[in-house]
Formats: structure tokens, sequence, C-alpha cells
């Protein structure tokens, strides 16, 4: 059968055909079904699309692994993106394992990766600003930057973002900061609407609740 979803990427293809078995087991048709995936508008922080009129493709997700990292900008590659602009960072006192696979695919498949601060938990700022230094030290094809302060960071790829460019913001999805940053907002979301107000730009937000 013919499933049809507004979503992009072979990731949100996998979910609704895992959607679609589950929802066959449960007394509901076929073509109920498919009109509801037809019609789904997303999840906040996930894969959240934002665009201006005239302008680049920005994406807030949640991912936070290799895997997902992976999926989120193959994705991008797929859509066309002219350049892709990745940012995330790492969250303090959790799986460190992950990090260096993180970078090696963000670096093998975005033009330029900006890594910045996620959570500190228990870490230091200094102690995660050297970490970060070293891991794009380490692990990159030499795209990458460090930025520590999380919008800032936001902040320069969205004035550096150009028509066909995709800028993907991943890590924090729709959680707010447990940190204040040098921007006046409390979530990604939050930063990228900032920014984009003050371009004072024609301004579209999909899956925006």
């Amino acid at each position: 059968m013919k499933i049809e979803l507004p979503l992009p990427g072979h990731h949100n293809l996998y979910n609704a055909t895992a959607a679609y078995s589950v929802a066959k087991m449960f007394p509901i048709s076929k073509q109920e079904i498919l009109t509801s995936l037809k019609r789904f508008s997303g999840v906040p922080g996930r894969f959240e699309i934002y665009k201006k009129a005239s302008g680049p493709t920005i994406v807030i997700d949640y991912a936070h692994t290799a895997d997902a990292i992976h999926h989120m900008l193959q994705t991008a590659i797929e859509c066309g993106a002219k350049k892709i602009y990745h940012i995330f960072g790492f969250r303090g006192g959790r799986d460190t394992t992950k990090r260096a696979e993180m970078v090696k695919v963000s670096s093998e498949h975005s033009d330029v990766l900006i890594l910045t601060m996620d959570d500190l938990n228990s870490e230091g700022m200094d102690g995660m600003e050297s970490t970060l230094n070293k891991l794009l030290s380490d692990y990159s094809a030499g795209n990458g930057k460090v930025i520590p302060d999380r919008t800032f960071a936001i902040q320069e790829a969205l004035q550096a973002g150009k028509e066909g460019d995709w800028i993907i913001i991943t890590g924090k999805g729709i959680e707010r900061y447990d940190q204040k940053f040098g921007l006046p907002t409390i979530s990604d979301k939050e930063t990228v609407l900032y920014l984009q107000n003050e371009d004072q730009g024609d301004f579209i937000g999909y899956f925006d609740q």
C-alpha cells in the first residue's frame, strides 16, 4: 500500500510504518490510519521546521546520538540543501563515549559544524569548553568551531545561512535551557524566533504549536 506522510526523511517513514503496524492491532480501519498519517503535522521538537520566506531552512530536533544525527543530516542532503550548518552540544555528566562518533558523523555530513553548550550539569564551563575543542581537534575534518554560548552559536549560523541552506539544531528539542545564555531566550525555538523577529522578515513556522 502507499503511505503518504508530510514529513521528510527516511527516519520519519520508519516511524510511520511502525505507527501503522501498531494501529492495525486495534479496531481502526486501514483508511482511517492512512488518512491520519497523511494529515499528521509532526511532534514539537522533532524535526520541527522553521523557514523565512527568503532565507535558510531551520530544523530543531532532539537528536542526541550519532545515528539520529546521521538521519537528520542525510535528510537535509536529500532535500537539496546547498550548505548544512549543524549546531549541537553534550550533556555534562552523561555518557561521554558517544561524543566522538557524534562529532565524526556531523563533520562528515555537514559543511559547518558548531559545537556549543548543551546542559552543563556537573561539568564546569571551562572544562566543557576544553572538551569541545579537543573533540574538534581529534575527530573533525577541520570544518568545525566552538562557540560556548548556545544562543550565540545559533545566531552565527542564522546570520551566515542563505536561501537554500539548512541549519540543523540538535540535542534540546523543545526543552528549556538549564543555564542562562547571552540572548534573552529560554529554548532553541525561542532563540530562533527571537533572531528571526529581530531580522524583521516574513516568517513561516511549521509544526508550531
